[in-house]
């Protein structure tokens, strides 16, 4: 792939949300580059909502990705063959509770394939299904605070190097670190909705993403939400150290999204999500004195349900 299109893959991911547990608010440590913000409490009856962790809980989600990339050079259109589905097998497990309520997780993702799709060659899947870690689980880790706060996150994926698997992974890095659910403080009932403002640094690109949630039901111990998402970057040069030599520039960035998500308060993930996600960049790359223009759409859809 082009300089920059990986990283932008990374980019795509998205935001989900969520929460539920009444007890009185406690003060929790900031988290650099989070800020959270309600806008409308909902109706009454109002309550906090707080996750409650579990040590030792478990559960089991279905995960399926679909990315679609759209690729410009100099404003003539490449032919970017379509991309397999990639659907992996997540078992997620609070491996502590900490003095403050905050949760240690993690997670080993299985049965990684490569799912046929219309208009994709066969010789496509059978790709990406070999370059993907299917005989050997990758991993995450981390920890997410009691509004739902996530201080820390990484996925390790012991012998992915080929670059077919690599921009799924990265997209499935960057879902993991969204998928956290920012509460506001106060009290809230159904209809209540509330902004979270993510400062991130994807690959050296840095960029604001910002999901609002509405709340759609509150049931015990899970909330049903809708979101909207979107991202913003300013104009920057971006780190490109898989091209020495070259410079890659990004001159404008739009993407915006929505999500559905039941949030079980049990755990760090949501229980279902259903998420469409677009994001439109524009770079210049600088290589040898050659300047190139690159444009590239990413259409990303992304399911997840619970295993019983």
């Amino acid at each position: 792939m082009r300089p920059g299109v990986r990283s932008l893959a990374a980019l795509a991911a998205l935001a989900l949300a969520a929460c539920s547990n009444a007890r009185a608010p406690t003060p929790e440590a900031a988290v650099p580059g989070l800020a959270v913000k309600l806008e409308a409490p909902g109706a009454a009856p109002r309550r906090v909502v707080r996750f409650a962790f579990v040590k030792g809980a478990r559960a089991t989600l279905d995960l399926r990705l679909d990315l679609q990339l759209g690729v410009e050079v100099n404003r003539q259109r490449m032919d970017i063959p379509p991309l397999p589905g990639l659907a992996v097998r997540v078992t997620v497990t609070i491996a502590e509770v900490l003095a403050d309520g905050s949760a240690r997780w993690s997670a080993e993702f299985a049965r990684a394939t490569a799912i046929a799709s219309p208009g994709v060659a066969p010789e496509t899947v059978a790709a990406l299904t070999a370059a993907l870690p299917t005989d050997k689980t990758f991993t995450a880790t981390g920890v997410v605070t009691p509004r739902g706060a996530l201080r820390e996150a990484a996925l390790a994926a012991p012998g992915v190097v080929a670059p077919e698997a690599a921009q799924f992974l990265d997209a499935v890095r960057q879902l993991l670190h969204q998928m956290a659910c920012p509460l506001p403080a106060e009290p809230i009932g159904v209809g209540a909705r509330w902004e979270v403002r993510t400062e991130l640094d994807n690959d050296g690109m840095k960029l604001t993403h910002i999901a609002t949630n509405e709340v759609v039901a509150m049931r015990d111990g899970q909330l049903e939400l809708k979101q909207t998402v979107r991202q913003e970057a300013l104009p920057q040069t971006v780190a490109t150290p898989q091209a020495p030599g070259s410079t890659t520039t990004l001159e404008a960035l739009a993407a915006d999204g929505t999500a559905s998500v039941v949030v079980d308060l049990a755990r760090p993930w949501p229980a279902t999500y259903s998420l469409s996600f677009q994001l439109d960049t524009m770079l210049a790359t600088t290589s040898d004195g050659q300047r190139q223009a690159l444009g590239v759409r990413m259409s990303m859809l992304a399911q997840a349900t619970t295993v019983p």
